[in-house]
């Protein structure tokens, strides 16, 4: 590919650095790079182009190029391209050479699609057709959209997707968000370790909530109660748990209250282990279920007999109020 380009000593200080329109590498440990190119030198030849003022744009080896500079060389022989150059045929070319080597991150493939869009003035149609199957998206021409809102998006919430450590899914949900927020909901995914199923709860809780109370994401995530969930000294597990009760509470207020007075209750009732009464989800239907664990006729005689000392107590009573809507708000 580089064998027919001039080759040439480029002092770092002539290269545009602020030209980064064909940079493909985003969010990327270069510590073994760096490491590598410190011990053997520069194996292949970042590609540049001259620019009309004289300086060089970078249009390949971004990556090696910024580990050379870490690593305190002043000087290295690129491969230069003319300015006659047909640069997107280059630009191809470079995509293509990426891609049969590694996988690009999400954000690499928008920082892709953003220069295909942006610089080249491709049309939708021919980046659907000929470049969305090339970064592994069919010809879905959803992500082309999608694509250009994560170029839009916080920095870390774009680092956090080109870790895999936020949800695709969650890109239409924080695009409608200001940046404030973005950064307030990724760092609660982070710090709480949530999988891709749990952002997705949280994403639907919060944008109720946020609606309900007239209050913005990072305020909801800012408040004291929930800093003290999320910054706990405990597993990631428990504290996911405890934060989506307290986001529960929040956006169902009354579910919430309903919730934790039929626990009491049931707990007051001192029931056998095996012997569970249930509401219907959310108490959205006038009908509970009872249910009886047993591995024995024994067993099962044991949880009925207990059962129906509490009806005859009249302690079963209170049912009625969880199950009849009309008598919930008096709870």
């Amino acid at each position: 590919m580089m064998a027919d380009l001039q080759r040439q000593t480029v002092a770092l200080n002539e290269l545009d650095w602020s030209d980064d329109r064909f940079r493909m590498s985003y969010f990327r440990d270069e510590s073994h790079l760096r490491s590598s190119i410190g011990r053997v030198g520069l194996l292949h030849l970042p590609l540049v182009q001259v620019e009309e003022n004289g300086r060089y744009r970078i249009v390949s080896g971004w990556r090696r190029l910024m580990a050379i500079r870490e690593l305190g060389w002043t000087e290295v022989k690129c491969s230069v391209l003319p300015r006659s150059a047909d640069m997107l045929e280059w630009y191809r070319r470079v995509l293509e050479e990426n891609l049969s080597v590694r996988e690009l991150n999400l954000v690499e493939k928008a920082h892709v699609l953003g220069c295909l869009r942006g610089v080249f003035r491709l049309p939708e149609d021919v980046v659907r057709t000929e470049y969305l199957p090339l970064l592994g998206f069919g010809r879905d021409p959803l992500w082309v959209a999608r694509l250009e809102k994560v170029l839009e998006m916080a920095p870390l919430a774009q680092k956090a997707l080109a870790e895999d450590r936020l949800s695709w899914e969650m890109i239409d949900f924080l695009a409608k968000l200001p940046r404030a927020d973005q950064e307030a909901f990724v760092d609660a995914v982070l710090q709480l370790g949530m999988g891709k199923n749990r952002q997705r709860e949280a994403a639907l809780l919060l944008s109720d909530l946020s609606r309900r109370i007239e209050q913005s994401v990072a305020e909801i995530l800012s408040g004291e109660e929930c800093r003290r969930i999320v910054g706990k000294q405990q597993p990631a597990g428990a504290r996911q748990s405890e934060f989506f009760a307290w986001l529960r509470r929040r956006r169902y207020p009354l579910f919430s209250r309903l919730e934790d007075a039929f626990r009491q209750w049931v707990r007051e009732l001192h029931l056998p282990p095996n012997v569970q009464i249930e509401h219907s989800p959310y108490f959205e239907s006038a009908r509970g279920q009872v249910v009886i664990r047993f591995r024995s006729a024994e067993e099962c005689e044991k949880g009925v007999r207990a059962l129906a000392e509490r009806a005859a107590s009249g302690q079963l009573r209170r049912l009625e109020e969880f199950l009849n809507p009309k008598l919930q708000e008096q709870i």
